[in-house]
């Protein structure tokens, strides 16, 4: 929620817009259980954190890979043009 109160200084605003910015955290670790009882358990603990994002390896992995494929030349149709305005 923003303040109304009049800002003297640009520090003063500064200062008051800096403790209002939540930093959201990024925690790398392992890999995505295999067992359906701990992938489950997993799943829930992640969800359950506030303001962290929790990701394995192996899904970093696939998402890179993704994205590669994504923007890679290779992925455009071979006769596809490129219109302009």
């Amino acid at each position: 929620m923003l303040s109304t109160t009049r800002f003297g200084t640009v520090d003063d605003f500064v200062a008051v817009k800096a403790s209002e910015i939540t930093i959201r955290c990024v925690v790398i670790l392992g890999t995505t259980p295999a067992e359906t009882d701990r992938k489950r358990s997993f799943e829930l603990f992640r969800n359950n954190l506030h303001d962290v994002l929790v990701i394995t390896f192996d899904e970093l992995i696939a998402k890179l890979q993704h994205l590669h494929h994504f923007l890679s030349a290779d992925n455009a149709p071979k006769n596809a043009k490129m219109a302009f305005p």
